[in-house]
């Protein structure tokens, strides 16, 4: 394994632990407060609140990372792209210059 793939392989390591942590971390606080507010008021249903609010919260942070990561996969993905189209292009422009000269 070359060392563009170990940084492949480190990065995609990482973008992993980093959602967990991401969608673990606000629904656990979020609990934990409403746990604690729950207990303050007398009302169990508060809790459900704060945990339905965490999750929320989770899965918003974990859409924001991967939404940056699936934009600077496009940008190489259309850089790509342009860079096959421009050629097809070049190709065909000699194609119909070669023709030309024949006839």
């Amino acid at each position: 394994m070359d060392k563009k793939e170990k940084r492949k392989v480190i990065y995609a390591i990482s973008l992993i632990t980093q959602i967990g942590i991401t969608m673990i971390v606000p629904m656990f606080l979020c609990l934990f407060i409403g746990v604690k507010v729950s207990s303050h008021f007398k009302k169990d249903y508060i809790v459900l609140i704060f945990l339905v609010l965490g999750m929320v919260v989770s899965f918003r942070n974990a859409y924001h990372i991967t939404k940056k990561m699936y934009f600077r996969d496009k940008l190489k993905e259309d850089k790509k792209r342009k860079y096959f189209d421009d050629l097809k292009k070049e190709r065909q422009i000699n194609i119909e210059k070669k023709n030309k000269s024949l006839k």
